[in-house]
């Protein structure tokens, strides 16, 4: 298995765009609660918050939580 702080810290994590079966979904769905655990980056987290979800993304990467500005919750 990977190192995933060191993916993360490389860059090579995941690519930016959400999942596509996420984006289906999304379309069939009124906006409501999300809870995204594992969520990396958090580049599913932001596509549904930037689509009105009230999203809480949880990682328990090191590098993760120093790449996300400075770890405090971001307000959409």
């Amino acid at each position: 298995m990977a190192d995933w702080d060191e993916r993360y810290r490389k860059g090579e994590h995941a690519p930016a765009e959400p999942h596509q079966l996420l984006t289906q979904a999304v379309d069939v769905l009124l906006p409501g609660r999300a809870l995204d655990l594992a969520c990396g980056a958090g580049r599913h987290a932001l596509y549904l918050a930037r689509r009105g979800w009230h999203v809480t993304a949880v990682d328990s990467s090191v590098s993760v939580s120093k790449s996300r500005a400075d770890g405090r919750p971001q307000r959409m």
